[in-house]
């Protein structure tokens, strides 16, 4: 494979699947923002949805008395694993 240094803005449009398989480390060095848009994001094989700043939370509602203090709710299209 030959890799060359782009000097400008790039887009790439791939029409089918991208696997990327490390053995070893991989580091990816960002200047700006990282943006990632898909159907679902999942970090680290997770199942759990994640859950954000303001997200609802121990509303009593969901068999979790109040006062427990338990994230209730996640998100449906991101999943993060331990």
């Amino acid at each position: 494979m030959i890799l060359k240094l782009l000097k400008k803005n790039q887009t790439v449009y791939i029409n089918g699947n991208v696997n990327i398989n490390v053995k070893g480390s991989y580091t990816l060095n960002v200047d700006g923002p990282v943006v990632i848009n898909g159907s679902t994001v999942n970090i680290n094989q997770g199942t759990n949805g994640a859950a954000r700043v303001g997200d609802v939370a121990d509303t009593g509602d969901s068999g979790d008395a109040e006062g427990t203090n338990k994230i209730e709710s996640g998100s449906t299209t991101v999943f993060i694993g331990g």
